[in-house]
């Protein structure tokens, strides 16, 4: 199990472009994550699991 608070890294700040998105994974996890730099040069992850709809497909 994975803790939120536990630090990770992903990539160098300028190497990911203001308003890119990169995607991640953790070690020991198989949910994948995406690191967005905001225009205010703020850094987000948010998780990236796939949602399922069924009877929609």
């Amino acid at each position: 199990m994975v803790r939120p608070w536990v630090k990770h890294f992903v990539c160098k700040k300028h190497e990911l472009p203001v308003g890119e998105a990169r995607s991640f994974v953790i070690n020991g996890s198989t949910i994948p994550y995406i690191l967005i730099r905001m225009e205010n040069d703020e850094v987000r992850a948010y998780e990236n699991a796939p949602i399922i709809l069924r009877g929609f497909l």
